[in-house]
C-alpha cells in the first residue's frame, strides 16, 4: 500500500484516504478469500462468532492504517476496543462482517473500514 502524503483537508487528500480505504478493503477481502468456508470458528465470549481469518485480517488492517495514518485512532471489532482518546480522526473497522455467513461459505459477507472525524 502506498503511504498518504498530501496535506490534511484538502480535496486531493479526500480522494487519497478514499482510495487508500477502498485498496485496503479490497487487499483485505482478497486475503479473506483463502479462508472462505474452511476456517474454524470459535465463539467469543458475547457469543458471536470468530474465525482466524477475522483477527489476521484485523491485524492486516490496523497495521496499514497505523503505518499511513500514525496519529489517528483505529478501534477495531477484534482487537482494539479503546475510544478514550481526543484524535481527530478516528477508523471504525470490522474486519469480517458476517463470520458465520463466512464460516459456514455463504458469500454475504464484506469487510468494513469507516472514518469519523
Amino acid at each position: 500500500m502506498n503511504r498518504i502524503s498530501t496535506p490534511s483537508g484538502s480535496d486531493a487528500y479526500d480522494h487519497s484516504i478514499l482510495t487508500f480505504t477502498i485498496e485496503l478493503a479490497r487487499a483485505a477481502g482478497n486475503r479473506l478469500l483463502g479462508w472462505f468456508g474452511n476456517t474454524d470458528v470459535q465463539m467469543k465470549s458475547d457469543g458471536t462468532t470468530i474465525t482466524q481469518a477475522d483477527t489476521t485480517v484485523d491485524t492486516f488492517i490496523c497495521a496499514e492504517i497505523t503505518t499511513n495514518f500514525p496519529d489517528d485512532l483505529v478501534i477495531s471489532e477484534e482487537m482494539n476496543h479503546s475510544h478514550c482518546h481526543n484524535n481527530e480522526y478516528v477508523w471504525i473497522i470490522d474486519p469480517l462482517d458476517g463470520s458465520t455467513n463466512f464460516s459456514q461459505g455463504l458469500p454475504i459477507w464484506g469487510v468494513s473500514i469507516a472514518l469519523l472525524k
